[in-house]
């Protein structure tokens, strides 16, 4: 059976990925979930920990699932199509607005406020220091890597507060710089959307769809 499950950022809950999950569902006949993960007080370890054990429950032995990760989700989705430990194929991941190899702003929040990475730990993970951003994903798994370049929207004061501390010498989605979002994949495209909006955009559900159809984003 084929299965698609998408992963929520930092802070966030598998609720905030309902949009993606129901527009992508209408389009294709695929299984979806969404589920949901302690983020803030927990660690990348053992968060993939976790979600091991959630997919063992879930999936069977042969099941075809595709992730969709959001931010730190698309983090998540790596270490799954890394993990030998997992009954189902991974045969796909797409990530959203991921700092692959590590963001700026966490750098940034740290060097302001070091308490920050002893008191949630999570933060010190996602800084450009880190060292839990190895992948060895299966040579099997298609990986398409989508980033956004909206740095402000009016909607979305988070994303003015991460602009301002980010600074616009690069291009940035508010949150993520496009240059973080890089990784060996199979497929990469930017669109003109902030970090927060891309869970509400049309363009991305059509290019989800395209990747997870072709293996291309259109």
């Amino acid at each position: 059976m084929k299965h698609i499950v998408f992963l929520h950022g930092l802070g966030s809950h598998g609720l905030t990925m309902r949009f993606l999950q129901s527009s992508i569902s209408s389009i294709l006949d695929h299984e979806t979930h969404s589920f949901s993960y302690y983020s803030i007080t927990s660690d990348i370890d053992s968060i993939t920990r976790y979600m091991e054990g959630v997919f063992n429950t879930k999936f069977a032995h042969g099941d075809d699932v595709c992730i969709i990760g959001h931010s730190l989700g698309g983090i998540i989705a790596a270490k799954l199509a890394s993990s030998s430990l997992l009954r189902c194929k991974v045969s796909k991941i797409i990530t959203l607005g991921t700092p692959h190899y590590g963001a700026i702003l966490a750098s940034k929040i740290i060097n302001k406020l070091p308490f920050i990475k002893y008191v949630f730990p999570i933060v010190g993970e996602l800084s450009t220091n880190s060292d839990k951003l190895d992948y060895t994903i299966d040579r099997d798994c298609k990986v398409g890597v989508l980033s956004g370049n909206k740095r402000r929207s009016k909607w979305n004061p988070l994303v003015y507060i991460g602009s301002a501390i980010i600074g616009n010498k690069y291009i940035n989605d508010g949150v993520v710089l496009l240059k973080e979002n890089g990784m060996a994949c199979h497929d990469s495209i930017c669109i003109h959307v902030d970090h927060i909006n891309m869970l509400w955009s049309d363009a991305v559900v059509k290019q989800c769809v395209s990747f997870i159809n072709t293996d291309k984003f259109k």
